[in-house]
């Protein structure tokens, strides 16, 4: 018992190394692309194909008994997380410069554990406190506080990340949905819903951008 605990942990630091490698890697990667689609065509795109990813696993997925306030609750993180927050990131990309976004991703830590605190009555430690200090000073340079003049894009990058913070702890209360039913979600509906608005709104993007992307 003891050595499959053992086994589980290490596979779970692997699978969380590899997640960190490949979120790394995804925003220098979108960047090479806002320049050919709008925000809410990518953000769409983007979503629609992680559902694209995770429909085989929902597929075999057995339905689950949910209630209204769980359907409720899944509704506004499709809406915040799903929907708002990559578009919010998207047009950040298009005006700062991928690695300053990178690091500024960093706040949706800050956000999560505030809306915790805060909403959710969390104990939020003085060496967490620390830490969130930290992240926001690093923050505060990076969107030009400390310097001259405050940079749009970072504030972009920032209001998605409290979006994802939000998203993040209501998704902490979604007990009847499994991550891949939540993440199916997101990409189905919030995903068409965007590309819908940046078909109507936004210059349609290359078929290799949409290919790409999906």
């Amino acid at each position: 018992m003891i050595d499959r605990v053992s086994v589980n942990a290490r596979r779970g630091w692997l699978f969380c190394g590899f997640a960190a490698i490949f979120f790394g890697l995804a925003t220098p990667a979108t960047k090479l692309l806002v320049g050919d689609a709008g925000p809410f065509i990518l953000a769409g795109l983007l979503y629609l194909g992680a559902a694209i990813a995770v429909a085989p696993l929902r597929v075999r997925e057995q339905r689950r008994t949910t209630n209204r306030k769980q359907r409720t609750l899944l509704f506004f993180t499709v809406l915040v997380g799903g929907g708002i927050a990559p578009v919010l990131l998207m047009m950040g990309l298009e005006r700062t410069s991928a690695s300053t976004v990178s690091l500024l991703l960093n706040f949706e830590l800050i956000a999560t554990a505030c809306v915790g605190g805060l909403f959710l009555r969390e104990q939020i430690g003085r060496r967490a406190w620390f830490g969130i200090s930290i992240v926001c000073a690093g923050g505060l340079v990076l969107t030009g506080i400390a310097g001259a003049g405050i940079e749009i894009g970072a504030l972009f990058v920032i209001a998605a990340c409290v979006c994802w913070g939000v998203d993040n702890a209501i998704t902490a209360s979604l007990d009847a949905y499994s991550p891949v039913s939540v993440t199916f979600a997101k990409g189905l509906f919030a995903g068409t819903a965007n590309l819908a608005i940046g078909l109507l709104f936004e210059n349609a993007p290359s078929f290799k951008t949409i290919i790409v992307v999906l």
